[in-house]
């Protein structure tokens, strides 16, 4: 095959209505069983196939109708050390949520825009970000810095070389 070489996986940074958590096994298998230098997701979502992918062609495009998930890919592959000192002291709280919800992201910077994303797709109910704030007694909240530094460096790590 003309692989150019083999890299570590990341996991999607934040959920997505129509992920594909559970087909990517099947879906990157068929991939890699086709002979490819060049690999293009034109509606890449959140990279639930994209990111998961353990083989790195020679040429990689990701692109997706949504700005948000451009800009965050973006922003995580150019602007990382600044994207995580933005969000360190962000808290989850269904005020700040409704806060954010409420902003238009037109009038935000793009590293602004990319935390604003990243925090409500972290937390909405369901992966889509006009529904509800989504928490559960049972378990900790999604938006954890500590928690999502490793998805994040992951994510910023693979995204290396991609042409978005």
């Amino acid at each position: 095959m003309d692989r150019q070489h083999k890299v570590p996986p990341a996991a999607p940074v934040a959920p997505w209505l129509g992920g594909k958590k559970a087909l990517h096994r099947r879906i990157i298998q068929r991939i890699e069983a086709i002979d490819h230098s060049a690999y293009i997701e034109p509606f890449v979502g959140m990279g639930g196939v994209f990111l998961r992918r353990t083989w790195k062609p020679r040429t990689e495009v990701a692109n997706d109708r949504n700005g948000d998930i451009t800009n965050l890919f973006r922003i995580l592959q150019r602007h990382y050390p600044q994207f995580l000192q933005m969000m360190q002291f962000q808290i989850t709280s269904r005020r700040e949520f409704d806060r954010l919800r409420a902003c238009d992201p037109s009038t935000l910077t793009d590293l602004e825009r990319a935390a604003r994303f990243l925090y409500l797709q972290r937390l909405v109910f369901g992966g889509q970000v006009n529904n509800v704030f989504g928490v559960s007694p049972q378990t900790a909240p999604r938006f954890s810095l500590a928690r999502l530094e490793p998805l994040l460096e992951a994510a910023h790590a693979r995204l290396d070389g991609v042409v978005l």
